[in-house]
């Protein structure tokens, strides 16, 4: 997918920056996934609410968030929800697109209302990589381990 978008959209970019993002992009979303199915008992409704979730954070991101937000807000959405991640990096990668010079992941993308480099997107997709999956494994403990496994082995000993 990664060569797909740097051929058809990003031909100015390095194919390594919209590769490897995509990559990252992918792993993190797993995480994300596993969040939102944490809330859920059954596996049935989770998987078809987590795409509907990413899909509507993403399409709030695209027209809602990215063109009024200042730096912070940004920074924040970007942090704790993937889909908005991605979102405002590709929009980020089209600003520099649009002016035909290669994305530049130290410098803030012309004509953006948000300051913020590029490489801090990746940043937080690494953070999302490392503690959605642990915040999952907490979430489903706190919500279904009951703790009958740990009071019948003391009662035995």
């Amino acid at each position: 997918m990664g060569l797909i978008i740097w051929n058809l959209v990003f031909p100015a970019t390095s194919t390594a920056i919209i590769v490897l993002y995509t990559i990252l992009a992918g792993l993190s979303l797993t995480g994300y996934s596993i969040v939102i199915a944490s809330f859920f008992p059954h596996s049935n409704p989770s998987g078809i609410t987590a795409a509907i979730i990413c899909t509507i954070v993403a399409i709030a991101a695209q027209v809602v968030i990215g063109p009024r937000l200042g730096t912070g807000a940004v920074e924040i959405l970007s942090l704790v929800h993937m889909p908005v991640n991605f979102t405002l990096f590709f929009t980020y990668c089209a600003r520099f697109q649009a002016e035909n010079i290669p994305v530049d992941l130290l410098e803030v993308a012309p004509g953006s209302t948000w300051h913020l480099p590029g490489y801090v997107l990746w940043i937080y997709l690494i953070v999302q990589i490392i503690l959605y999956p642990l915040i999952a494994s907490l979430n489903k403990r706190l919500m279904y381990y009951s703790g009958k496994c740990a009071s019948r082995k003391q009662k035995t000993t």
